[in-house]
C-alpha cells in the first residue's frame, strides 16, 4: 500500500496457501478428536477454534483476492492518496493488526477482560471507519474521471479493512 511496488503482493500467493493448508489440517484434527467422546467444554472449545481459524481464512481471502487487487489498481493507475488519506489507512491497518493479536490472546487463553477489550476495538474501528468515511465525503471526495476512481478506491480499502476486521474479531 505504501510502497508502489507489486513484488511483496507476490507473496500473498504463498501465504494464502500456507493459511488454507494450516486451516485444513486443524480442521482435519479437530475433526478427528470430534470422532472422540469429548467433554461438552471439550465440544466447545473445539468449535471455538473451528471458527477462529476459519474466521481467519476468510480474512487472508479477502487481504488475498480484494485487497491486493486494490493495491495493484492503484500502482497501474499511480493513484496516490493524501497525507490524511494514507495516515488514515495506516490507522485503520493498526487497529487490526492489534486486533489480530488480541484475539489470539483471547482464544489461547479464554480472558473475558481481553474480550471485552476486542469488542471496544471493534466499535473503536467502526467510529474511526465513520469518522474517516464522513471526513471523506465531506471534504470534497467528488469530481470525474481520475477524482472519481481515486475516491471510489479510496472507499474500497476502507470497506474490505472493515470485513478484515470484522473477521478477526469475530
Amino acid at each position: 500500500l505504501h510502497s508502489g511496488s507489486l513484488e511483496t503482493l507476490k507473496q500473498l500467493d504463498g501465504l494464502d496457501e500456507r493459511l488454507n493448508v494450516f486451516q485444513t489440517k486443524l480442521q482435519a484434527y479437530l475433526s478427528d478428536l470430534a470422532q472422540r467422546e469429548l467433554s461438552a467444554e471439550e465440544s466447545a472449545r473445539a468449535l471455538e477454534i473451528t471458527l477462529y481459524i476459519s474466521n481467519l481464512e476468510h480474512a487472508g481471502d479477502i487481504i488475498h483476492l480484494n485487497l491486493a487487487d486494490r493495491i495493484k489498481s492503484k500502482v497501474k493507475e499511480s493513484i496516490t492518496f493524501n497525507a490524511e488519506e494514507q495516515a488514515s489507512l495506516d490507522d485503520l491497518c493498526l487497529i487490526v493488526r492489534d486486533n489480530i493479536r488480541l484475539a489470539t490472546g483471547v482464544l489461547s487463553s479464554g480472558d473475558l477482560e481481553g474480550a471485552k477489550r476486542l469488542i471496544a476495538q471493534k466499535d473503536a474501528f467502526r467510529m474511526l471507519e465513520n469518522q474517516v468515511l464522513d471526513g471523506h465525503f465531506r471534504g470534497g471526495a467528488r469530481g470525474k474521471g481520475a477524482a472519481l476512481r481515486r475516491s471510489a478506491l479510496y472507499v474500497d480499502l476502507i470497506r474490505d479493512l472493515h470485513r478484515v476486521n470484522s473477521h478477526v474479531v469475530a
